[in-house]
């Protein structure tokens, strides 16, 4: 007998793969050139399986001249010259 919850459901599960606290804050602790290597390695990567790069940016790292800005800024000119689908959740 099939358990109740373990039915099909219509969605899209997209996997996190760069996320800025990760980078500068919690884990790795890299540099601006250090965070750009990997978040372009990635991105090469994903768009070589024809995949979906997804980041997760809080808006409040988009103050001036704050490191988080300066890379997220890099990542979005990268994937527009690729060219790259972009988009950004809708909120409630």
């Amino acid at each position: 007998m099939k358990d109740e919850y373990q039915k099909r459901i219509d969605i899209i599960e997209l996997l996190l793969h760069v996320m800025y606290m990760s980078l500068f804050q919690q884990y790795m602790r890299v540099n601006y050139d250090g965070a750009w290597r990997v978040v372009k390695e990635i991105i090469d990567s994903v768009r070589k399986c024809k995949g979906v790069f997804v980041v997760n940016w809080h808006n409040t790292n988009f103050r001036e001249n704050y490191i988080e800005r300066k890379v997220l800024e890099k990542i979005l000119v990268y994937c527009e010259k690729k060219p790259a689908y972009m988009e950004t959740p809708l909120l409630p």
